[in-house]
């Protein structure tokens, strides 16, 4: 595997120990999975990589893996009609369901959670790897992925998984496995928050969320720090 491959990886592995650690909070329900596997594809769409993250159910980690692979061909095979994620041709009784992403290649793939926070893992790994290079505006490009779905689908998964990651970097401690018995919880100043307007498509209110991309001299040097780890 290429180093760009174990980055996806070793990262993936980060966001979800940010989760479990944050299971005390009952903000992100995984409905008590602990894992599952990250799929990476090539610039031809084949399988470079499906490697287990975590520690998914014996019982379930073929289905999650044979979902994430499935996840990524599927989008890969429709990004020429302008696709960026699974949800765009997901299909829940045909279990055809969201958790694959592709902006900036590769297309990345997460199955073992529920699949909004599938989702949301790959958008927070893709930002930890590309913000060095697209930082604002592979942001913003996120939120217009989820400003046309119905109700924004997948936007307050995504933000609050998001705010786990910064509360992470504004303690600086090291994300590892030893990292799971770390309970402590700091409430985010509110002066570091910004606030993005985003339209309601079932009744057409404004609602305000909150995200901490644009703070970018804080994330960028945290973000270095995250790095080193």
């Amino acid at each position: 595997m290429n180093t760009l491959t174990n980055e996806y990886i070793k990262n993936a592995g980060r966001i979800i120990d940010l989760i479990l650690c944050n299971q005390d909070t009952s903000e992100l329900n995984v409905d008590g999975r602990s894992g599952g596997y990250l799929t990476i594809l090539d610039q031809q769409g084949l399988v470079e990589t499906s490697q287990k993250i975590g520690e998914p159910n014996y019982n379930k980690a073929e289905k999650y893996r044979e979902f994430s692979i499935e996840k990524a061909q599927r989008l890969f095979k429709n990004i020429d009609n302008g696709h960026i994620t699974s949800f765009n041709s997901r299909n829940e009784k045909a279990l055809k369901f969201a958790g694959a992403v592709h902006m900036y290649t590769p297309v990345i793939s997460f199955s073992g959670f529920p699949e909004l926070i599938d989702e949301a893992i790959c958008w927070v790994v893709k930002l930890i790897i590309c913000a060095s290079t697209h930082r604002q505006d592979f942001h913003d490009n996120i939120l217009k992925v989820y400003s046309v779905r119905p109700n924004n689908d997948g936007l307050k998964t995504y933000l609050k998984l998001q705010s786990y990651l910064y509360k992470h970097l504004q303690q600086k401690k090291p994300l590892d496995s030893s990292w799971n018995q770390i309970k402590t919880k700091k409430d985010l100043p509110k002066e570091e928050y910004d606030s993005v307007k985003v339209i309601d498509k079932e009744n057409g209110k404004k609602h305000s969320y909150h995200f901490l991309f644009s703070i970018s001299d804080y994330w960028m040097k945290n973000f270095s720090y995250w790095k080193k780890a």
